[in-house]
């Protein structure tokens, strides 16, 4: 809510400031009096607008830091809930297939126990035959004793009673033969009928027995089977009361998995919630920073636009006075200066050819560059590359602000590829290579200044044109024209304090030393071909170059309208 606030007031000041005459309308309108806003003003401005994205664009990588640390947070809970979840599978899994074997167990112990109740019963069949088994085997034996009784009874009474002769004297009183043969006959049936019913008293008697030792041996076999089922069903029972102390085991632990499934489910959508607002307030600050930067940029370009309106009036001035004639003096560079650049230096390097020509071709880059390189080993200027692009009034970019904003957004972990590749090529190419612009200390731009060509070119001024930029060599006095109304005079200027005295060179044309560029023809010079993204171009007047700022027209060739601002 609080950024949504802040962006909300942000967007209110940002429209007040560009339409209800705030300070942008100022800057464009160019008022003056108590109430016009300086230079001054407008960097203070700048400079809060860029503090502001700073500590925005801070805020927002703390933010964004907060956010990644609460993803790691949510991918462990994630992490945790699944594997829980899988765990909570298997026990799930284990639980039924322990449930199943309980089922198993509890029909085996069914099938068990009804066996026991079969076996039972058989013995009980078998013991009711074994009662009638033993009851018939004594009846038996009791005819069977009964009929031996009887026969030695009747033995006993032939013996005594003389029967044996009564067989005898009946076969003797047999009248014939047949009668003979019939009481033959009849004495051998009684004798066969008592074997007989011995005989068979006997077998009867032997079934019996043999009856009961089979009964016998299948209730032996019954009973034995019966411990056995009993033996077993003890043991299902045994292997059923473990299968359910696992399985209230197994439940008690799915359970306590269930709960921390819901704690760490409640827990992720915590995490989820607070990457939501993250995210939200991330978009938010995106808002802010991306206004704020409009609002930045908008200050920015007002400010261009006041520089190229002042380099403009500088040329126009500088375009009326450009008709005096040129003295050559010594550039004062050491060719055989080795210059040792940091890795500070080559970017320091390449953010100021970037401002200069950053919409420039390779070869407008490079000469921008070489011409900061002659500097640096030329006696005339300081010997660093930061001396020589921070010297007072010689480099707009530096002076406007615009180098500093280019090398923080640089050195910005956020903001990538702001200098160009072929930037900083270039600036690694200039600090051992041949300069493609000989020995010119001085470049501006040459469009606003036509008669700038002419007046090299009338004085054999070494000079060459690439793309927007004219680049020429170091003079050491500019004559005046001649007024109609004075006397002509000459304005011996200041040159920047140079490490060693300069020693004056002749006031005669360049010698075999220029460079191999030479002066065009006397028609009016062409542009080479930009890209036409080019930043617009603006000049400040020199102080340290010891150009004069008077009407004499030297401020066409002083050193600051070499260095045009890439703003």
């Amino acid at each position: 809510m609080k950024s949504k606030k802040r962006y909300a007031v942000l967007v209110a000041l940002l429209c007040a400031a560009l339409t209800a005459g705030g300070i942008l309308p100022a800057y464009a309108s160019g008022k003056t009096g108590t109430a016009a806003i300086t230079d001054s003003d407008m960097q203070d401005e700048i400079d809060q607008a860029g503090s502001d994205l700073d500590e925005l664009e801070s805020e927002l990588g703390d933010i964004k830091d907060e956010h990644n640390a609460l993803s790691k947070d949510k991918k462990k809970a994630q992490d945790y809930l699944n594997s829980l979840t899988n765990q909570a599978s298997k026990l799930e899994d284990q639980l039924s297939g322990i449930q199943e074997q309980i089922q198993l167990k509890e029909q085996e112990i069914a099938d068990k126990e009804l066996l026991i109740q079969e076996t039972e019963k058989s013995i009980a069949e078998m013991e009711t035959l074994l009662a009638e088994t033993e009851s018939a085997i004594t009846s038996g034996q009791e005819d069977l004793d009964e009929q031996y009784d009887s026969m030695k009874l009747r033995i006993q009474y032939m013996y005594e009673n003389s029967s044996a002769m009564a067989f005898l004297e009946r076969l003797m009183r047999s009248d014939s033969l047949a009668s003979l043969l019939n009481n033959i006959e009849y004495i051998n049936q009684i004798i066969t009928y008592d074997r007989k019913m011995t005989t068979k008293f006997e077998e009867d008697q032997q079934k019996l027995v043999d009856l009961k030792n089979s009964l016998e041996t299948q209730k032996a076999a019954l009973e034995t089977n019966r411990e056995t089922l009993i033996a077993e069903t003890k043991e299902l029972e045994n292997g059923r009361k473990e299968l359910a102390d696992m399985n209230t085991q197994l439940a008690s632990q799915q359970k306590e998995v269930n709960n921390k499934k819901q704690a760490s489910a409640s827990e992720l959508q915590q995490y989820i919630d607070e990457l939501a607002r993250a995210n939200a307030k991330i978009d938010d600050y995106e808002d802010l920073i991306r206004v704020k930067k409009e609002y930045y940029d908008e200050l920015l370009a007002q400010k261009k636009k006041l520089e190229e309106a002042a380099a403009k009036k500088d040329a126009e001035n500088a375009a009326n006075d450009t008709n005096g004639s040129i003295t050559v003096g010594d550039s004062g560079i050491d060719h055989n200066m080795t210059v040792n650049a940091s890795e500070e230096d080559l970017l320091l390097l390449s953010a100021i050819i970037y401002c200069e020509a950053g919409g420039e071709s390779y070869e407008g880059q490079l000469a921008v560059g070489y011409v900061i390189m002659n500097r640096v080993r030329s006696n005339l200027f300081p010997n660093t590359i930061s001396g020589v692009v921070y010297q007072k009034n010689q480099f707009s970019p530096a002076g406007s602000g615009r180098l500093a904003t280019v090398l923080a957004m640089e050195m910005d972990p956020d903001v990538k590829g702001v200098v160009t590749d072929s930037c900083r090529r270039a600036a690694r190419e200039v600090i051992d290579g041949t300069s493609n612009v000989g020995d010119s200390l001085f470049f501006r731009t040459w469009k606003p200044v036509p008669q700038l060509v002419e007046n090299l070119k009338n004085n054999n001024i070494p000079y060459q044109i690439i793309g927007n930029h004219i680049f020429y060599y170091r003079w050491i006095a500019y004559n005046k024209p001649v007024n109609p109304t004075t006397a002509p005079t000459t304005e011996a200027p200041t040159t920047p304090p140079p490490t060693e005295a300069p020693t004056p060179a002749p006031t005669a044309a360049p010698t075999t030393e220029a460079p191999t560029a030479t002066a065009p023809p006397a028609t009016e010079p062409t542009e080479a071909p930009s890209d036409s993204s080019a930043p617009s171009s603006s000049q400040k007047p020199s102080e340290s170059s010891g150009q004069t700022e008077s009407s004499s027209g030297a401020e066409s060739l002083s050193p600051t309208d070499e260095a045009p601002s890439n703003d």
